[in-house]
């Protein structure tokens, strides 16, 4: 739900003060700083609820040299080591964009239902300091210790991955189709070679093994290449696993939309937005055998709650929630 208030005044404040002694949690994304000198700082917060759980998400966490780092999606996966890691050996660090911010969407779930169940053993609430670039850095640990092993700097390999070769994403037949394709052994290999018509690359000394394969990745993607462009993606795919092989049409948001896995496990949910009338919008990605997924509802327009939430939520007079919103204390 959505409810606006004036954080900036007294009574935006007092009201927000009483919100959280009906909540479980509040949770920020604001500097660290922002909510103490609201007067919103944890300890204001417990005086108010004693077993209220506060998640502070920022760029670097609450404390440390860096912490008062102005911070947005690419500069967290720069200072994660993500960026470092993504693109093209001979092209500049990537920067992640959208799946920054899911990622550490997602952490802060996870603490916070681990404080959750805490609190429920033990009725104490508390705290979580989480730090987006830290988030972050959690996923690529097997680089980290690949590092300190070899004491070399892993580096950026494009769409390869050491270990599996061919490892790609090829261009097919049609307008900007692309098929991917991965193969994790030298079975694997042989049923591809067999496949696509050309078992003189299992006897290639340049592809006689995974470690060879890795060698010539170029000359192998080359003939990969070669191979899938006559093909649409589904026609490419369709060959490759009916003998095993991890092949896959890289889909765009129109194809997913029309996907017909997706349509079969209703992935999608048709809704009725206010604003925008029918959108389908992406449904859970699990499914329960005993408590269903509800139907997903529209995102809320901004303060369309905010009534509800003084007068249902708080108790306040209709006309308090009028002189309010005619101070703007409300909007």
């Amino acid at each position: 739900m959505s409810v606006t208030v004036d954080l900036s005044t007294p009574e935006g404040i007092a009201l927000a003060l009483d919100v959280v002694r009906v909540s479980d949690v509040v949770a920020d994304n604001f500097s660290p700083g922002v909510m103490q000198r609201l007067g919103l700082g944890y300890d204001r917060l417990r005086r108010v609820r004693p077993d209220i759980i506060v998640i502070a998400s920022s760029s670097c966490g609450s404390d440390g040299p860096e912490s008062r780092s102005v911070g947005y999606a690419p500069t967290f996966s720069a200072l994660a080591g993500w960026g470092h890691l993504m693109g093209f050996p001979d092209m500049p660090p990537a920067e992640s964009g959208r799946n920054t911010d899911l990622r550490v969407g997602a952490a802060s779930a996870f603490a916070l239902l681990a404080a959750l169940n805490y609190r429920a053993s033990t009725g104490r609430g508390q705290s979580i300091d989480l730090s987006a670039r830290e988030a972050l850095t959690c996923s690529i640990g097997d680089m980290l210790l690949e590092s300190q092993m070899t004491g070399r700097t892993p580096m950026r390999q494009a769409n390869r991955t050491p270990g599996l070769a061919p490892h790609g994403v090829y261009r097919c037949k049609g307008e900007d189709a692309w098929v991917t394709i991965a193969v994790g052994s030298d079975e694997e290999w042989a049923a591809l070679c067999a496949a696509t018509g050309h078992p003189d690359w299992r006897d290639d000394s340049r592809f006689l093994d995974v470690y060879e394969r890795c060698r010539h990745q170029d000359e192998l993607d080359s003939l990969m290449a070669e191979w899938t462009l006559p093909h649409t993606p589904a026609e490419a795919s369709d060959l490759l696993q009916k003998v095993g092989v991890a092949a896959m049409p890289c889909l765009s948001n129109r194809d997913l939309l029309q996907d017909r896995h997706l349509r079969f496990r209703g992935s999608f949910s048709d809704i009725e937005h206010s604003q925008l009338g029918p959108i389908t919008v992406m449904g859970a990605p699990w499914k329960f055998s005993d408590t269903p997924v509800r139907t997903p509802a529209p995102s809320p327009l901004v303060g369309q709650h905010t009534g509800w939430a003084l007068a249902d939520l708080l108790g306040r007079r209709p006309e308090e929630i009028a002189r309010l919103t005619e101070a703007n204390i409300l909007y």
